[in-house]
């Protein structure tokens, strides 16, 4: 089982973040930890920007001309070939000078002329930061919920909390109570004595009623059966996590 310590770490304090620490106690408990991933930004030097403008370019179809402003006091002239958004975007910019690493392969950015016209930086997509397999278009910071207008000029390192440890856990058949993030933390609450918070488990009853009926045909073999009818949802990708 995958344990990231961002995710056991809203339901307890932990005292350390070593992960070979951590790695003894939970082997001590009964817990074996075959290994563990640290996991960090491929990218440095990107900051949250604003698009202040967007307008055609005078020589091309494909691409737009944006006003980028990302908290230094100027406002740059970028060239975009991405259609997803519009003035007023909360992106993640990569001014010249920062690094990225799309598909492993390192680049600086460099202010370069596209069809006549200076681009001094580019509005980045999710794969260009290594963060999804997305490139069909950039990377809209406010509308996922991350970054805001008053984030311009951070460093995306800050606004997305993406450096992380996740230890790799074996949990036998015996022990189903810790093959989930909150069975781990109480473990570990129970070693190190200390609370573990508890989710919030409530759910929201009111609406229309629902469709779902259960029958129990055999309440010796099943005395209850309960059925949950949710709507609603929409299938997408995960969402990236909110400093």
């Amino acid at each position: 089982m995958k344990v990231p310590l961002s995710w056991l770490s809203e339901f307890i304090d932990l005292p350390t973040s070593d992960p070979a620490t951590l790695a003894g106690v939970l082997g001590s408990l009964g817990h074996e930890v075959e290994g563990w991933e640290t996991i960090s930004p491929t990218f440095s030097g990107v900051v949250v920007g604003r698009v202040e403008t967007v307008s055609p370019h005078p020589d091309a179809d494909r691409v737009r001309l944006t006003q980028v402003d990302y908290g230094s006091g100027d406002v740059l002239e970028v060239v975009c070939g991405a259609w997803n958004f519009e003035a007023g975007a909360v992106v993640a910019f990569a001014p010249v000078g920062a690094q990225l690493n799309p598909g492993g392969k390192p680049m600086e950015i460099e202010a370069r002329a596209v069809r006549g016209v200076v681009s001094h930086g580019m509005i980045c997509s999710a794969s260009e930061l290594g963060l999804g397999d997305d490139h069909t278009g950039i990377l809209v910071l406010d509308r996922l919920g991350v970054a805001g207008p008053d984030d311009v000029g951070r460093d995306l390192e800050a606004v997305l909390p993406l450096s992380d440890v996740i230890l790799d856990v074996t949990i036998t058949p015996n022990r189903p109570d810790v093959m989930s993030i909150l069975g781990i933390a109480r473990e570990l609450g129970a070693y190190y004595e200390l609370p573990v918070r508890q989710p919030d488990t409530r759910v929201d009853d009111t609406g229309p009623e629902t469709a779902a009926a259960v029958e129990v045909e055999d309440p010796l073999g099943c005395p209850r059966f309960v059925a949950r009818q949710v709507s609603g949802i929409t299938v997408g990708p995960s969402p990236l996590p909110a400093q």
